[in-house]
């Protein structure tokens, strides 16, 4: 059977404020091996994209990030985050089928957000060679604040409670297949497979820009991870930041 080497290495936390800036302090005193993880039954200040909030019961989500050291060109850093997004939603695929990539960091199931992903990385000149992967999941959680729009749990989903050690374990398998594939360069095929699982692509969308609401049809997610809209016919690309992406 294969060694896994992301999860090989566990720490288990009852409480951390987040499982990503404790990654940094660990850093900072020394070198972990690769596919350490950091994982913690409670957040008190876990972090999402753009300065949002993770919110999670205490013991019923499953909160950990992972030590990757990528060292490759700065040119390629949205492959590494497609690849860690498919990686993420094919595990979650293993319990129940019809998992979605939403993008930037999100993975959906029907119109609902299980799941989101907060990537941080250490860059030298024109390379990232230091990543943390911070990925929160809804696990056996039933009852949400209503600060959430549209949370669902894995429990909700496949109708019974779920054990956080095997979920992990299959969740490691699927982003270290990934990244092994990230790190021999298949770009291509992770692009195809990335597109091929993004939520709603091809649909008309609903979306936020400057305070301005419209909608456009979702073409494609170019290789910086600019989302591409078609609109009366024209292509328009926005960076990440500058568009709100939105289920109503």
């Amino acid at each position: 059977m294969k060694t896994l080497f992301v999860g090989n290495t566990l720490f288990k936390f009852n409480k951390l404020k987040s499982t990503n800036n404790y990654c940094w302090e660990l850093l900072n005193e020394k070198k972990l091996p690769e596919g350490t993880i950091i994982l913690s039954k409670f957040q008190s200040d876990g972090k999402g994209q753009m300065g949002k909030r993770w919110i999670s019961e205490k013991g019923l989500g499953l909160l950990f990030s992972i030590i990757l050291y990528p060292n490759e060109l700065l040119n390629y850093q949205f492959y590494f985050n497609k690849a860690i997004s498919l990686g993420l939603c094919e595990g979650l695929n293993f319990f129940q089928k019809s998992f979605k990539i939403k993008w930037p960091n999100d993975i959906y199931f029907n119109d609902k957000k299980i799941s989101g992903i907060l990537i941080e990385n250490g860059v030298n000149k024109n390379r990232f060679h230091t990543s943390i992967v911070g990925i929160g999941i809804n696990l056996n959680q039933q009852n949400f604040s209503n600060d959430l729009k549209n949370p669902i749990s894995l429990r909700q989903i496949i109708g019974e409670k779920c054990e956080s050690n095997f979920v992990l374990n299959k969740i490691c398998t699927f982003i270290e297949n990934r990244y092994l594939q990230f790190k021999s360069r298949n770009f291509k095929k992770i692009d195809e497979d990335y597109h091929s699982k993004l939520y709603k692509i091809g649909n008309e969308c609903s979306f936020k820009c400057n305070d301005l609401e419209f909608k456009a049809f979702f073409d494609s997610v170019n290789k910086s991870g600019s989302i591409v809209l078609k609109k009366n016919g024209e292509k328009l690309s926005y960076p990440l930041g500058e568009l709100e992406f939105f289920v109503k």
